[in-house]
């Protein structure tokens, strides 16, 4: 039985991306966070920020492991330059949540190092909206192995502002090697497609300021031209289950998206009142409902109706290519990685790749951000990929789960359309 994907994103609120650019802007005018150029000797530095305690902590413990593999395999080098990894944690002590002041400090530990060439992370998507601004106006490379939040790469779909109040040095430094929301919309849509869904009712967070893939799946749907019946907001008490259950039933649409992530109780009651008042529906989620709250409570009836989908796979869909790390992986450190560690090893050995290609100036951070933004069918554990214009990966492989015993299992790949 596969392990359960976790889910790769949480979502970001204004309040929490107001906060963020506050904090950014705020140490913004320190010499420190400059863009310095050129790292002096032949050491360069590759800086890591993840939540390494708490319920977080055994997936960024294994992606930090599976980053120091990707170093170790390439012996400590890069072209003519040695390489040093150095983990840091953005997570509390006390209570294992990630922290806005920790993560802050991360990103200014990175800028102040003269030698540092790259920066992988961060986790949460919030936590990357308070490191980005700071790195970017360095100009030092950021790779997120696992954060899939739109905003930070494209404007559509993502908030007022986005992603450009990211970038305040005016050039884009982030990319990531983890599919994208928008490219988990796209699979949810082709996957309704092939389950023969004429229409689609969406159900998404009650707050309006929580973003969700609920409007990027709206517009898929609509490209797709499957009929959208209403896209509603669901809220946590019983009054609004039983409405929402009567209206899903009355509007009779084949399929059912549910994105409301902030409630994952909530999502699963009424997937269990949609099934017990309209048994044919299907029921479709993201990632962000992989979580015990959702899988657990949509009862064994629900099972026969829900599929979840998420952009980590199981071993045993991975390409041939990822088999050597996988064996690798379990070999050094004892157990099987953690599905999404697989990113965090790629994210590593793309940075490596792009140091290398750049030669004798693999030493200049202008240079590295722009052999990394240039790939270009890359060879890799993951498959064969480009970096896009926006910074995103053209992986487009989503793993489609089912439910049993409030576990996911595995059932195939969907992939979604380029673009």
């Amino acid at each position: 039985m596969p392990r359960r994907p976790p889910t790769t994103v949480a979502r970001l609120s204004c309040c929490a991306l107001a906060a963020a650019a506050l904090l950014a802007a705020g140490c913004g005018g320190d010499d420190d966070a400059r863009r310095s150029g050129v790292v002096g000797g032949r050491t360069l530095t590759i800086y890591s920020s993840l939540p390494l305690q708490g319920t977080a902590g055994r997936s960024g413990r294994d992606l930090v492991r599976a980053e120091s593999l990707a170093v170790t395999d390439a012996r400590g080098r890069a072209g003519r330059f040695r390489v040093r990894f150095i983990s840091l944690d953005n997570a509390l002590p006390d209570t294992g949540a990630w922290d806005a002041g920790k993560t802050s400090v991360n990103a200014r530990t990175a800028v102040r190092d003269p030698t540092t060439i790259a920066y992988v992370g961060d986790a949460p998507a919030e936590a990357t909206a308070i490191s980005l601004p700071i790195l970017n106006e360095a100009g030092i490379l950021q790779v997120s192995p696992t954060t899939t939040y739109v905003g930070f790469t494209r404007a559509e779909g993502a908030d007022a502002g986005e992603p450009d109040r990211y970038y305040p040095f005016g050039q884009r430094t982030f990319a990531r090697v983890i599919p994208t929301d928008h490219g988990q919309a796209a699979a949810l849509v082709r996957l309704m497609r092939d389950d023969d869904c004429g229409d689609v009712h969406i159900v998404d967070n009650a707050q309006p300021d929580l973003h969700a893939i609920a409007p990027a799946v709206e517009r898929a749907a609509a490209s797709a031209e499957l009929d959208v019946v209403a896209a509603d907001r669901l809220g946590d008490g019983s009054e609004s289950l039983r409405t929402f259950a009567d209206r899903v039933a009355r509007l009779d649409a084949d399929c059912l998206y549910v994105g409301a992530t902030d409630t994952p109780r909530a999502a699963a009651a009424l997937v269990q009142a949609v099934h017990r008042a309209r048994p044919s529906t299907h029921v479709f989620a993201s990632a962000d409902l992989a979580v015990p709250a959702f899988l657990d409570g949509i009862g064994a009836a629900g099972e026969d109706v829900v599929r979840v989908t998420s952009p980590l796979l199981p071993d045993s869909a991975q390409p041939r290519a990822a088999q050597r790390f996988l064996r690798a992986f379990a070999a050094r450190y004892g157990h099987p990685p953690a599905p999404e560690a697989i990113y965090g090893y790629e994210a590593v050995k793309a940075i490596l790749v792009a140091v290398d290609d750049a030669g004798d100036v693999g030493n200049d951070r202008a240079e590295v951000v722009a052999r990394f933004l240039g790939i270009a069918d890359r060879r890799s554990v993951l498959g064969t990929y480009d970096i896009d214009d926006d910074g995103d990966t053209t992986l487009s492989a989503y793993g489609v789960y089912s439910v049993r015993g409030g576990r996911l299992i595995f059932d195939r790949v969907v992939r979604a359309s380029a673009g």
